[in-house]
């Protein structure tokens, strides 16, 4: 029976990793690594201190060429690989980092309309400008659901705050009623995907962004 592969792709802070291995041994045959092209070392700044986004483009172009690349070396290094005998691809990822997309999945920051809106990009793991309602949540947590908190130390995490603090004052991305382009809250990892709608987002214009 030919041999089987496995490829891994981790998206870290600043850079995206592929490794390929052969699923019987184990053993590691190609990698490689992309740094992501946006921001510093990956991460795009502002004058909030506070604030730490990513652009997905730096997602989908990371996948596409690591993964590229070490299918190109197993096929120079190893006798008899073909690409269909990669088996699974698992992925995981820095979380949680909530993105904002349109009614079709597409992230916002893909349309033009929201080219120049930080609101628009992935709000990365370490962003704390939800810290404000991260503490109202934990506060009315405290009062009404107690036990909760309790399996997370006490105290909420930033990032439910953090799709709060878009929906409410993050600028041109607010809830404008029942038009627009919706929020999802997307988290991939090794439990699943979760999806959660939370509200209409607008363009940069003010106006409610048209859904395809």
């Amino acid at each position: 029976m030919p041999d089987s592969y496995a490829i891994g792709l981790d998206y870290g802070t600043s850079s995206v990793r592929a490794l390929l291995v052969n699923t019987a041994t184990g053993q590691e045959l190609a990698e490689s690594t992309w740094p992501y092209e946006h921001g510093d070392d990956g991460v795009i700044l502002a004058r909030d201190p506070q604030l730490a986004r990513q652009h997905p483009a730096d997602y989908l172009k990371g996948a596409e060429l690591t993964l590229k690349k070490v299918v190109a070396q197993a096929q120079k290094k190893v006798r008899g690989f073909r690409p269909e005998r990669v088996v699974g691809l698992g992925v995981d990822t820095t979380g949680s980092t909530p993105l904002p997309v349109d009614g079709n999945g597409q992230p916002l920051a893909f349309d033009p309309r929201f080219k120049k809106n930080v609101n628009a990009l992935a709000w990365l793991w370490k962003d704390h400008t939800g810290w404000a309602e991260a503490e109202e949540i934990t506060s009315l947590g405290r009062g009404i659901r107690p036990q909760y908190l309790a399996k997370s130390g006490g105290v909420y995490s930033d990032f439910p705050g953090t799709v709060k603090h878009n929906l409410i004052r993050g600028g041109t991305l607010t809830e404008t009623g029942p038009s627009g382009a919706r929020q999802i809250h997307l988290r991939v990892g090794i439990g699943g995907i979760e999806i959660q709608k939370m509200g209409p987002i607008e363009s940069d214009s003010g106006k409610p962004a048209a859904t395809p």
